[in-house]
């Protein structure tokens, strides 16, 4: 493989896009700022880590005479759980973005889902729920960018949701950005190669 000369070592060799959620975009907002930013599609973090998770087809072992013959499950277990660590942008938009889709998912003063979910949950005529309920899941994008900032491969994560947001740590000692990190699951995911 040939590699460029300029090919150093640099943090922010991903982008990660956040589409909002269907829910986020739905709820009622008191605050004009995060009105305004609610209602965009997606949002952009500048990734400096993240982990592509481990990708397993076990295998099956059968006894053929006398002999284990492995043959393929063809399924996959669960992926693991991906933390993402980002820089908090200048307006703490990003950060509160992931901290909203978590109150949604858990509301801290009255603990469960948020109330607008019954927008969404419905019963039909055999007291089946219907309706889209999983309006808090998503899909997320990662672009994985060469040594001159062109994407080279896409990773989708899709039906995916927050489970935990990083902690942020506040030092007027040093300088830099704020940095933070979230962790999300999700169900499936594809990789792509870009031209």
């Amino acid at each position: 493989m040939q590699q460029a000369i300029l090919n150093k070592l640099r943090r922010n060799k991903f982008t990660l896009i956040l589409t909002i959620p269907k829910i986020l975009k739905d709820i009622d907002r008191s605050n004009v700022r995060s009105n305004e930013l609610v209602n965009l599609d997606s949002l952009q973090y500048s990734v400096y880590g993240t982990a592509i998770p481990k990708v397993s087809i076990p295998a099956i072992p059968m006894n053929v005479m006398g002999q284990v013959y492995n043959v393929t499950s063809q399924a996959r277990p669960a992926y693991s759980p991906i933390t993402v660590h980002f820089t908090i942008d200048n307006r703490f938009n990003n950060y509160w973005i992931l901290w909203k889709w978590l109150t949604i998912i858990n509301d801290p003063r009255n603990s469960g889902m948020n109330e607008e979910f019954a927008k969404y949950i419905k019963l039909d005529d055999d007291l089946k729920m219907t309706g889209n309920f999983l309006g808090y899941q998503t899909n997320i994008v990662t672009y994985i960018e060469d040594e001159y900032n062109s994407k080279i491969a896409k990773i989708d994560y899709y039906n995916a949701f927050i489970t935990d947001l990083g902690e942020i740590s506040y030092n007027y000692r040093e300088i830099g950005e704020l940095e933070s990190y979230f962790t999300f699951v999700f169900n499936q995911m594809d990789i792509k190669l870009l031209e």
